[in-house]
């Protein structure tokens, strides 16, 4: 990637029309620029070989949201609210889910990235509509069950996961599809020697 271009990425298009030709070139073609320059989508938005950072601002997007396969280091520009999907997978350079939408329609994937805690998802992502596909968590993992419709937390990695996730997951799903008592979950992750998972 050529210097002007890597400048380009770092920030966010301050006019229309630059925000249009981007658009194009990543063939997003049914989208709405609004007076404040953030874009809404009425399709999906797939966008590819994308960071470090978005360079648009979106607002809605009405189908799936898909920035995995990325150079990204932060989620700021991700849309508020997602129609469909949500995924930010594969992204060696992401750390955090700060930015990431409100809400997502279906499912939210931020697999194969280096984010290892869900400290504070809750405060973040509020609602779920389908599954919350995840990777290497180390901690934190409590707050999955104060996000809005989550139906369940899949464990997806490449190789052995850390110590005590799957057994974490196992405890939180049994409670996402039950009464979602936070206070029992946690008490029951604590009994289980999972102490960093019992975290928000």
């Amino acid at each position: 990637m050529r210097l002007k271009d890597l400048f380009e990425q770092h920030r966010q298009f301050q006019d229309r029309e630059t925000i249009k030709q981007w658009l194009k070139k990543q063939h997003i073609k049914s989208f709405e620029i609004n007076r404040d320059l953030t874009v809404d989508v009425t399709s999906n938005a797939v966008l590819s070989s994308v960071g470090p950072r978005l360079p648009v601002q979106f607002g809605r997007v009405s189908g799936n949201f898909d920035v995995s396969l990325g150079h990204l280091v932060s989620l700021e520009g991700s849309p508020t609210w997602v129609g469909k999907s949500f995924s930010c997978a594969y992204n060696p350079d992401l750390y955090s889910l700060e930015y990431a939408p409100a809400f997502v329609g279906h499912d939210f994937s931020c697999r194969e990235t280096n984010i290892t805690s869900l400290q504070n998802i809750h405060k973040q992502v509020k609602d779920i509509g389908g599954k919350l596909i995840i990777g290497d968590i180390y901690s934190h993992i409590l707050g999955v069950l104060l996000i809005r419709r989550l139906r369940f937390v899949d464990l997806s990695v490449k190789m052995l996961p850390p110590v005590g996730l799957r057994q974490a997951i196992s405890i939180i799903n049994k409670h996402l599809g039950g009464d979602r008592n936070i206070h029992d979950a946690q008490e029951e992750l604590i009994e289980a020697g999972l102490k960093e998972y019992a975290k928000l």
